[in-house]
């Protein structure tokens, strides 16, 4: 929106006022001018509830099985709709869109060499990423969903684990976390908006940092997906961004607020002697993080299924 804004005042005497909203109306419109056919601009990516379908970087899988693959344009077509994806920016980096792998991968290899590397509490975190897909669900039944908190001293392992983890979950581990302290409430979450079912990491949580406790009310209403609301200039108006990310949070200081820490799965990890079986099965992940995002493809490639049998296993 403000390459835009320059844009105008820099080719004439105009002014732009309108949002990323009212830009991305504009620029459908022009797709209908010029080709007819309607592309629409996703400003998110994930579990398109509505439509009842996944929205990735590589495809789009409907809950009917349906696989649609992007054009050399990168433009997906579903029949006569076209679908553009708009990628968010985190700082200056412009993160990576979530891929799928359909190259096969036994999960079960996965938790084993998870769990060599890790332990338990690398098994606990693995658990909370594949339960993301079924956040939604878990919503609508629980009005809640927790957050991940991974903690543990310095070369614990902590963010090796969440590139693993988010491998699993289609996002490549080469897209950075976010350092928490020094991110913004509302960059926290319109970043927590743009992903739907799908994680959202930040690192660098420090207990004792102030801009971490000016941010403690909205990370622990991330718990319930409450997003502030805020007024507009309109009557009466007012606007709120969604929260539809599961969130996972790194650090080495475990939160002292005890509100924020009942809503989290707290996976401590140690600095446990490496053996020679830990240190093969850390190579094994990262020689296999290409096809690790197979277990998220297998899960959404049947979906209604999948979050049938889940659904059953919670009320159970």
């Amino acid at each position: 929106t403000n390459k835009f804004r320059q844009f105008l005042v820099q080719n004439g005497d105009y002014s732009w006022r309108g949002g990323e909203p009212q830009l991305n109306a504009i620029v459908e419109e022009m797709f209908l001018d010029n080709l007819d056919i309607p592309i629409h601009i996703l400003d998110y990516v994930g579990r398109d509830e509505p439509n009842k379908q996944w929205i990735m970087g590589n495809m789009i899988i409907k809950d009917d099985g349906k696989i649609l693959e992007p054009k050399e344009d990168n433009t997906i077509w579903d029949s006569t709709t076209g679908y553009k994806i708009d990628t968010i920016n985190v700082g200056s980096v412009k993160t990576s869109l979530p891929h799928l792998s359909v190259n096969n991968i036994d999960a079960t290899e996965v938790i084993e060499h998870i769990n060599t590397t890790w332990g338990i509490s690398g098994i606990k975190a693995f658990l909370w990423t594949i339960a993301c897909f079924f956040s939604n669900e878990v919503m609508k039944k629980e009005k809640s969903f927790p957050i991940l908190f991974i903690y543990g001293e310095k070369e614990s392992g902590k963010s090796t684990l969440s590139d693993i983890l988010m491998e699993c979950a289609g996002m490549p581990s080469e897209t950075p976390a976010s350092n928490i302290c020094e991110t913004t409430q509302v960059g926290l979450t319109r970043v927590l908006s743009y992903y739907h079912s799908i994680p959202a990491r930040f690192d660098e949580y420090r207990e004792t940092d102030k801009k971490t406790g000016d941010k403690l009310s909205l990370l622990r209403s991330i718990y319930n997906r409450q997003g502030a609301t805020k007024g507009i200039k309109e009557a009466f108006g007012t606007r709120q961004i969604e929260i539809n990310a599961p969130l996972m949070i790194i650090g080495e200081q475990v939160p002292n607020d005890s509100a924020l820490l009942s809503r989290t799965i707290i996976c401590q990890l140690s600095l446990r002697d490496k053996t020679i079986e830990s240190i093969n099965s850390l190579k094994w992940l990262y020689k296999n993080k290409g096809r690790l995002s197979n277990i998220a493809y297998t899960i959404i490639k049947k979906y209604k299924d999948n979050a049938k049998v889940f659904v059953d296993k919670i009320e159970a």
